[in-house]
């Protein structure tokens, strides 16, 4: 297998031969609209953190919500526009904390010591490991050293013992093989990807990436496919009179792809709100992509890169971003027929309370045995971020109870008039076995039944997902 560096934590390498391919480093930014088409999955904003930061480490902690930690803070720390590790300065010790529910950031303690590039795991008492990485010196892989983020004192403690960076990040898929991808190849970035099976040892080639690309994320969605985003790629260009062209390195990107393990192949899937690279991008317990942080930039016409190349005006530009945005991957092809919605815990049915004489708004979800009647019943309509879910009997919604600002756990769940509100959006996430998860887009909350009961009566709300049988719904047709 052919090396390939998939973080910032090595110097670039120029390439020259008998035709002169210079490889020129420039920021590239482009705003695409706030949700992408349904059927590629849907980018929206969400908060932004008080400080912009790349290289930096996000862990899902055990309540739903997201550690940022370290990284580079200041343009300081990018090489000709792309992260790096080379001289400069703006590593930070600083943290926050991302809540799902309220789209906000709050800061915490600060770390121990100042890192990006480091590594950072989620134990099983829930506390976060964080270890190595580059300090405020800038030396490759200069620190050693480790700490312990306790997330119910929101402190940093010195860690014991030390430790060595173990390598690149890999992507284990669902069929337990490993996902390489992308990084920089001999001269820069690649679009080749491999498979790792750990019980053979071996590695094999699959599919390439539809763009090279380096400083990427890949994150697997609930479906078991891959989501890439983002990164470095080639540009090619002219110099001024004529002559050999060259390639230039562009950050950063706003592309994504998916992969699909069973097909071995990657397709296109839209674009984010924001071009990045060494950003990260953390899939929440609602299934959504947390993207924050990266370094971007702004435009640059590519017809001046061979003018600047020979003055030896390298293109800057970039910026720490501290923007954030959700992706909610492509929504379920749910039946278009009036479907039962059943419990995979209990194998009973959503039901509307009273009876199918129940038509009033504000009347509860629960579950009960199933037996045909019309408040049993329910169709999905696609809308833009989801579906909406009208019940047969009443010709009414589902509605997380508060409007769109109903973001806690245990809001129970009634039927409303349809308005549009994201409190009456639901998102549908194949998890196995042909059911779903079905999540609010209000609070990126599932679907559940209280206390994982298994009786009539039981009433439904919406709960931070967690993967219990009773967040998982299947749906079946009506004759």
């Amino acid at each position: 297998m052919k090396p390939r560096l998939f973080t910032s934590k090595k110097t670039y390498t120029f390439v020259r031969s008998s035709v002169v391919f210079p490889i020129i480093f420039l920021a590239f930014a482009t705003e695409m609209p706030t949700l992408m088409a349904q059927s590629l999955g849907t980018f929206i904003a969400t908060g932004s953190m008080a400080t912009g930061r790349y290289g930096h480490s996000a862990t899902l902690l055990k309540d739903g919500r997201v550690l940022i930690a370290g990284g580079f803070t200041d343009a300081s720390g990018l090489f000709l526009g792309i992260p790096y590790s080379g001289e400069g300065r703006g590593v930070t010790a600083t943290a926050e904390l991302y809540d799902p529910a309220t789209g906000e950031f709050t800061p915490t303690g600060n770390m121990t010591a100042a890192r990006a590039y480091h590594t950072a795991m989620l134990l099983q008492d829930g506390r976060v490991l964080i270890a190595s990485g580059t300090g405020m010196d800038r030396g490759p892989g200069n620190l050693a050293s480790s700490e312990l983020y306790d997330p119910s004192t929101g402190t940093f403690t010195a860690g014991d013992g030390s430790f060595t960076p173990t390598g690149s990040p890999q992507i284990l898929l669902p069929n337990g093989k490993v996902l390489v991808a992308g990084g920089n190849d001999d001269p820069g970035p690649s679009d080749a990807a491999e498979l790792y099976d750990p019980s053979t040892g071996t590695f094999v080639a699959t599919g390439k990436m539809t763009v090279p690309r380096s400083h990427l994320t890949i994150s697997v969605l609930l479906d078991g496919k891959a989501l890439i985003a983002g990164g470095g790629t080639w540009t090619e260009f002219s110099f001024p009179g004529g002559g050999s062209p060259g390639l230039g390195y562009v950050c950063c990107l706003n592309s994504v792809e998916l992969y699909d393990p069973d097909t071995g192949v990657f397709t296109a899937a839209g674009r984010m709100r924001t071009s990045r690279a060494g950003h990260t991008a953390t899939v929440l317990q609602s299934g959504q992509v947390f993207i924050v942080g990266g370094s971007g930039g702004v435009a640059v016409d590519p017809a001046t890169l061979g003018q600047l190349f020979l003055s030896g005006r390298f293109l800057g530009g970039a910026v720490a971003l501290a923007t954030a945005e959700l992706y909610t991957p492509p929504q379920a092809s749910v039946p278009t027929s009036w479907v039962q919605v059943i419990s995979k815990n209990s194998g009973k049915c959503l039901d509307v309370t009273g009876g199918p004489s129940a038509t009033d708004p504000g009347t509860p979800l629960l579950q009960w045995s199933c037996w045909g009647g019309s408040n049993q019943a329910f169709r999905f309509t696609s809308v833009e971020g989801g579906y909406q879910i009208t019940a047969q009997n009443s010709g009414l919604q589902l509605d997380v109870t508060g409007g769109p600002e109903a973001v806690q756990d245990g809001i129970h769940v009634i039927q409303w008039p349809y308005w549009g509100g994201s409190n009456e959006i639901w998102q549908v996430q194949p998890v196995a076995d042909g059911h779903y998860k079905i999540v609010a887009l209000n609070s990126g909350k599932c679907l559940d039944v209280d206390g994982i009961s298994l009786s009539d009566g039981a009433p439904v709300q919406q709960w931070s997902c967690w993967g219990g049988d009773n967040q998982s719904w299947q749906l079946v047709p009506i004759p």
